[in-house]
């Protein structure tokens, strides 16, 4: 069972049926292509009377059958006629399910009774769905959920809950075990951090007033949290002295190699973090983007860190920055998010084979432009938050044999050995490991 963050389960009550109801309104407008599970569930809760349990609660079950959905589906398709019932009704089941099977506080009671209610309310023909709803709930709550063995990558796919060609391609890849081991890392709660100002305060006293009694450190800089909710409102957030990163970023920046007083193009910068690492550190940046409302992301940046920050909208594809006038530049360039699906587990479902194609050569187009703005002796970080090799290592690959000024630079005494797969930064989603990452130093010749 993933653990929860700042969920207080409670018994039946009107708050309880609430979050269950922004779960599902949640999930179907998922399914109805309108973004990100969290995106949506945040812009309703808007429209609702909830509180801050019942939304993470809200958030931790409809993740959670995203996340389980193919297992849960194979559950589900014992007891009815799968594609004779109506997407709004099956997702409202996979909500009750997902809470019997891995919310094991919540009692059995509590779950059948908010999913008939909520199909008496929500549902056309409540009536009659509330009854069929209570019938099928009653029956899978009384039977296991099936898990299969992993002898292959079908089995493994149903298991984990992948689509079966991506599980195919990593068996291919990794093999039985590491791609299983993969999997199971993408379908658990991600691990929280926070990137700590240690220039102005101490990580033991950050730990200390979030009252974290195990410290969990990364880089001397990142301190694992766990209540997120009281992480947000605390005046350590709030004055900016601590902001939610994953480490690996911070393994992306060290690549650049950036002194104080260093100018850095971020060309993909929104959301901000890694921007905000470099300025932290005194280093000057300009922070890009191709579109103005995505720089918008970093006002953060200015209003709670209170760092100088300069963006410009631009198109990477037609850059309106000089040509090699910078001695670093960052690509951090749009991905499949296949390095991570335990925070975005959407993103293994809304994509195929051929959207890892068609995204490669993006890149490949992306880091081409991005080469034109260095200067010589200057170096480009190229980095995805896929570790998939179509997205990385070809990518670089096809960009060395086009570019002969640019030579590969080896990481491994910047990152560490543990984080090092040949001359690249490449880091696999496990267990207690970081986020999926990608990196390649790229350096042109003088």
């Amino acid at each position: 069972m993933n653990a929860i963050n700042e969920i207080e389960i409670k018994s039946v009550s009107e708050h309880g049926l609430e979050s269950r109801l922004l779960a599902w309104k949640a999930l179907m407008a998922w399914k109805q292509g309108e973004g990100f599970i969290g995106e949506m569930l945040g812009q309703i809760a808007l429209t609702m009377k909830i509180s801050p349990q019942d939304r993470n609660l809200a958030l931790e079950i409809a993740l959670g059958v995203c996340r389980q959905q193919s297992l849960l589906e194979h559950h589900l398709k014992k007891h009815l006629n799968w594609s004779k019932t109506d997407k709004d009704l099956r997702y409202l089941l996979l909500v009750a399910i997902y809470q019997h099977h891995f919310l094991n506080q919540i009692p059995v009671y509590s779950i059948v009774d908010t999913a008939v209610q909520l199909a008496n309310n929500e549902l056309k023909g409540g009536i009659r769905k509330s009854g069929f709803v209570n019938a099928i709930l009653r029956k899978c709550t009384s039977e296991k959920l099936p898990t299969p063995k992993t002898t292959s990558s079908k089995t493994a796919a149903l298991r984990y809950s992948h689509p079966s060609w991506l599980a195919h391609k990593w068996v291919d890849e990794v093999g039985l075990q590491k791609a299983c081991l993969r999997m199971k890392a993408n379908n658990m709660n991600p691990t929280q951090w926070v990137r700590v100002r240690t220039d102005k305060i101490s990580i033991k006293d950050v730990a200390s007033q979030l009252l974290i009694e195990e410290v969990e450190t990364r880089f001397e800089t990142y301190l694992q949290v766990f209540k997120i909710g009281e992480v947000l409102k605390s005046d350590l957030f709030k004055n900016g002295l601590i902001s939610f990163q994953d480490p690996s970023s911070h393994l992306v920046c060290l690549m650049l190699k950036a002194l104080p007083g260093d100018k850095v193009i971020d060309l993909c910068a929104a959301p901000g973090g890694k921007t905000a690492w470099l300025l932290e550190r005194g280093v000057e940046v300009l922070s890009c983007d191709l579109k103005s409302h995505r720089l918008e992301q970093l006002q953060d940046v200015k209003d709670r860190l209170g760092l100088n920050i300069q963006t410009q909208t631009m198109d990477l594809l037609n850059p309106t920055i000089e040509e090699k006038s910078y001695s670093h530049v960052l690509l951090d360039a749009p991905c499949s998010n296949l390095g991570v699906l335990h925070r975005r587990p959407e993103a293994r479902w809304n994509i195929e084979m051929k959207d890892i194609r068609a995204t490669a050569e993006l890149q490949n187009r992306l880091l081409e432009s991005a080469a034109t703005l260095v200067a010589p002796g200057g170096v480009l970080v190229y980095s995805t938050c896929s570790p998939e090799p179509e997205e990385t290592i070809l990518v670089v690959e096809e960009f060395l044999n086009n570019n002969q000024d640019f030579e590969l630079e080896p990481v491994r005494s910047i990152v560490g050995r543990r984080y090092v797969q040949g001359s690249y930064m490449r880091i696999f989603p496990a267990p207690g490991s970081l986020d999926g990452f990608f990196g390649a130093r790229l350096v042109r010749q003088k």
